[in-house]
């Protein structure tokens, strides 16, 4: 994987907020303020746990969204995670059901 791409980052970023305790791996502490993610995120973009601020941003149904954070924050990553929402409407016909 090379450095700067787009998968690369969003790996430093999972791995980051793991590193801060943002997690639910069995011997951390668990912060209530962290929610499992969706089956998107693990299974397209190998990220485990959202912050509930993600969560709540990614769960949202408003048509327009404007997403601000610092550098690392996940801007990039919940995007992915709609983009992958939205592509798998598409191709699964516009069916509610994605999974």
């Amino acid at each position: 994987m090379e450095k700067g791409s787009i998968v690369w980052c969003i790996q430093q970023i999972d791995q980051k907020l793991k590193s801060e305790t943002i997690t639910r791996q069995p011997k951390s502490p668990i912060n209530r303020e962290v929610k499992g993610a969706s089956p998107v995120f693990k299974q397209y973009l190998g990220i485990e746990c959202l912050t509930k601020e993600q969560s709540e941003i990614y769960k949202s149904k408003e048509k327009y969204l404007c997403i601000n954070g610092h550098a690392g924050s996940g801007k990039s990553v919940l995007i992915l995670g709609k983009m992958i929402e939205l592509a798998k409407q598409v191709v699964n016909g516009g069916k509610k059901s994605l999974f």
